[in-house]
């Protein structure tokens, strides 16, 4: 039987914010905002890299790291024009922290909650 272990469960929400299970790290999906801030950057590559950010700081919250992604789910709100700068960034984020094979990815383009969205992430990890 596998262990499964919830980290960060949500008290509003009907969800656990990371789970651990199989030898995996499952990360719920993530907005581009600014920690810091509350805001929102205008554009995509810096909503990237603050998503990536979060899914980052989830990731230590289990013990691993972003190195440890294999597979991460990119939602866009507008992906014909959002796409190419998405990818600039998000190779960025990987290659600036070492990491060699990027995680194997899915990008659809999809209405996001609100109109300052402009991409949403989740991902796996092993762990």
């Amino acid at each position: 039987m596998a262990t499964r272990e919830a980290i960060g469960i949500d008290k509003v929400e009907p969800y656990s914010k990371v789970i651990k299970a199989g030898g995996f790290i499952f990360v719920k999906s993530h907005i581009g905002y600014d920690y810091e801030t509350g805001e929102y950057p205008p554009d995509i590559g810096g909503q990237t890299t603050n998503t990536l950010d979060h899914l980052e700081r989830a990731l230590q919250s289990a013990g691993s790291s972003i190195g440890a992604a294999v597979r991460v789910a990119v939602f866009l709100a507008d992906i014909d024009r959002d796409f190419d700068g998405m990818n600039v960034a998000f190779r960025a984020y990987f290659d600036e922290r070492g990491v060699v094979e990027q995680p194997s990815r899915t990008t659809i383009g999809v209405p996001l909650s609100w109109p300052q969205i402009l991409v949403q992430m989740d991902l796996i990890a092993v762990g």
